[in-house]
């Protein structure tokens, strides 16, 4: 197997991430695989997303997020064949 190529750390070193803020947050899936959905093609709209089984756990632990921790609210997210995009804010005042 190649070897990975060095990233950078994704965090800014003297940061405090659990202030208050917007975040964008991505994640993948274990080797990047297909698991969460199927995107459809579309024309002239947005292309239809179908969640798989996978995505729908997802989808259902995603939107049960500010349930979980107070002050976190879910701005916008989208489920992708092999990974994820969340919009979170944060409001620990």
């Amino acid at each position: 197997m190649a070897e990975l190529p060095r990233r950078k750390h994704p965090r800014l070193k003297y940061y405090d991430y659990a202030r208050t803020g917007a975040y964008f947050i991505t994640f993948c899936t274990k080797n990047k695989r297909c698991v969460l959905s199927s995107v459809g093609r579309g024309a002239l709209a947005p292309p239809p997303v179908t969640l798989t089984p996978y995505g729908k756990i997802v989808d259902e632990l995603i939107r049960n997020i500010p349930l979980v921790y107070p002050g976190t609210f879910l701005e916008h997210y989208v489920i992708m064949p092999n990974h994820v995009h969340l919009l979170l804010r944060l409001d620990m005042g």
